[in-house]
């Protein structure tokens, strides 16, 4: 049960971020476009802001949310309430991705350590180096 569950969460993250990233460039046709390839590659859990053209998959779920870079923020968020973990945020102008690599050699002989995936320092960045948190880290 919990690898369906983690698969179906992995498939809604999935599915938020790829709606969110060709969103600004989107008009309803395109999204239905989006779904359509998602929903060929298994994908049957959707987060979309306007509900065109999701009637043609009865079997799929869809999830109308008013932003999806907000659900995708919360999505992280509420996966990151399931750790009792010490975090390090690090913020500045320069110099993050270099800090981030130095505590990580520093940090990781003697703890689990999870760490964001290249220079990931953005609105959608945070929330996807969030979801890599296990119960290992």
């Amino acid at each position: 049960m919990e690898q369906r569950k983690a698969t179906s969460l992995s498939c809604l993250l999935i599915a938020v971020l790829y709606l969110f990233l060709k969103r600004p460039f989107s008009s309803p046709s395109v999204q239905s476009v989006m779904i359509d390839d998602l929903y060929r590659r298994g994908v049957r859990n959707f987060v979309v802001e306007t509900t065109d053209g999701i009637s043609d998959y009865s079997d799929a779920n869809f999830l109308v949310v008013p932003s999806t870079l907000a659900a995708l923020q919360r999505l992280a968020e509420r996966h990151r309430d399931e750790f009792d973990i010490p975090v390090i945020g690090i913020t500045g102008s320069n110099g993050k991705t270099v800090v981030k690599e130095w505590l990580y050699q520093l940090l990781m002989p003697s703890m689990h350590v999870t760490r964001s995936p290249r220079s990931y320092n953005s609105q959608i960045g945070v929330p996807l180096s969030v979801w890599k948190l296990h119960e290992g880290s």
